[in-house]
């Protein structure tokens, strides 16, 4: 019986180093690999507006965006085209909050 007990116990163990092997950055990674997409909806959804920011905001969407480009730096595999698109339009909205900022301290 205890037998019994130790092999499910170390079968148990084993699968569980087994699936955790699957996920090298962590069994989060998976889940969490989308959540870039809500980030970039939020920075990029802005460009309209990005005149009626302060100087303090614009500079937080840039750092914003460049947090996210290396978010999508990370992204491989059957993403990468998802990635390249993604990375060239946020690209855009970044030179445009920056062209902003550079407009404004210009002006003040």
């Amino acid at each position: 019986m205890k037998k019994i007990i130790f092999f499910t116990l170390i079968s148990v163990l084993g699968l569980g180093m087994f699936a955790g092997s699957m996920y090298p950055k962590g069994p989060g990674t998976v889940f969490a690999a989308e959540d870039w997409k809500q980030e970039f909806a939020e920075v990029c959804g802005k460009t309209q507006n990005a005149m009626e920011f302060s100087t303090d905001e614009l500079r937080s969407f840039i750092d914003r965006c460049t947090r996210l480009e290396e978010r999508l730096d990370e992204l491989n595999g059957p993403q990468g085209s998802e990635r390249k698109v993604y990375a060239t339009r946020l690209k855009m909205c970044k030179e445009l909050y920056v062209y902003t900022l550079e407009f404004r301290e210009k002006e003040e």
